[in-house]
């Protein structure tokens, strides 16, 4: 009990008691603007944009002298997503020298052991940025 308040104070029923008492209404528009976009754009035009941005890196990647691709060999069973393996880095290794030296975010691969790197793309990737990627794993080719 809180003494210079009326009454006692209890937390509300449900999830009500998680609202708080001001909102920011420019943030909940650019929440409902954030769902606008992508539904404009098509979920059809979005998967298309990150399956040939992936393609991209798939091919210029697999070019690498060294590198393995994990990802399928078929564009239409590997999605926005390429995995590689470096021929003398591990995945924690491969991951910290593209955020460090490069500003990439890969993600760690681990899974059975295969110690890769993955790449996601999307619709808001460029070609730049991908071209960025194909650049960091040749340098790490040399650094590594």
């Amino acid at each position: 009990e809180v003494a210079w308040l009326p009454g006692d104070i209890e937390y509300a029923p449900g999830a009500w008691r998680h609202e708080y008492g001001t909102r920011s209404a420019a943030t909940i528009e650019a929440l409902a603007e954030a769902i606008r976009i992508p539904q404009a754009i098509g979920p059809d035009r979005i998967a298309a944009r990150g399956r040939e941005m992936a393609g991209f890196l798939h091919d210029e990647l697999s070019r690498l002298p060294g590198v393995v691709m994990l990802s399928a060999r078929a564009p239409s069973l590997r999605g926005s997503m390429v995995t590689f393996q470096h021929p003398r880095a591990d995945a924690a290794r491969t991951f910290r020298y593209l955020l460090d030296r490069r500003g990439l975010r890969s993600r760690p691969g681990t899974e059975q052991g295969r110690q890769g790197g993955r790449g996601s793309t999307h619709r808001s990737n460029l070609p730049d940025e991908c071209e960025r990627g194909v650049a960091g794993v040749r340098d790490s080719l040399r650094d590594l």
